[in-house]
């Protein structure tokens, strides 16, 4: 679940290619959960390994997804609505497969065509929070979000109208076809729902008790 340099240049080439289309192009934007480890573009000053070391490091905090993504959106160039700042074409369509508890827009795969409701001030919180079991934290993260934190304008580049944010499956929906192909296969099946959040480790415990 880490950034790579593959993702890296995966995530150049997006930027790139969105940002050479025509007004009357139709970009449209596959997105599914993995999509914040798959595409880090880090901001100038922060280096992959940067990234690296804060994305573990929560991780291995137990931050939540929306932590997570919130740190993630304000050390990139792609996510937190900026693919879609970037694309140059008429209309935008992001069909999305989430893999968060309720569908946050913003949050699955750190909401690259969705305007970020968080801001750099939020994302230092997350870190001081977590800074006690985070000790190598790089102090150019810190003083990036302080920097962005003092200078932020939630009005600067908004996301452009022509933008349309899909929903085409979810959680439930996985939840539900498991369900009924279990049972169809000769299972009981007991659903649990799709509300479960946690530590995995902690959370996995209590489902198998």
């Amino acid at each position: 679940n880490e950034p790579t340099e593959e993702g890296v240049l995966g995530a150049e080439k997006i930027l790139k290619i969105v940002s050479q289309l025509s007004r009357e192009d139709v970009c449209i934007v596959l997105l599914s959960g993995g999509g914040s480890a798959l595409l880090p573009a880090p901001v100038g000053g922060v280096s992959l390994s940067d990234k690296q070391v804060v994305t573990r490091g929560l991780m291995q905090a137990g931050a939540s997804i929306d932590e997570l993504n919130c740190v993630r959106k304000h050390l990139s160039r792609i996510k937190g609505g900026r693919l879609a700042q970037a694309c140059t074409a008429g209309t935008i369509i992001t069909l999305i497969i989430s893999d968060v508890i309720g569908d946050p827009l913003d949050v699955i795969a750190s909401g690259p065509t969705v305007a970020d409701s968080t801001t750099a001030a939020d994302a230092l919180a997350v870190l001081q929070k977590f800074v006690p079991s985070m000790p190598d934290v790089p102090a150019n993260i810190f003083e990036h979000l302080k920097e962005a934190a003092q200078n932020e304008d939630v009005s600067d580049q908004p996301i452009q109208s022509s933008v349309r944010n899909v929903i085409i499956g979810n959680i439930d929906v996985a939840i539900s076809a498991a369900a009924h192909e279990a049972a169809q296969r000769g299972y009981d099946v007991e659903s649990l729902g799709g509300k479960n959040a946690g530590i995995a480790r902690e959370v996995g415990m209590d489902l198998a008790e």
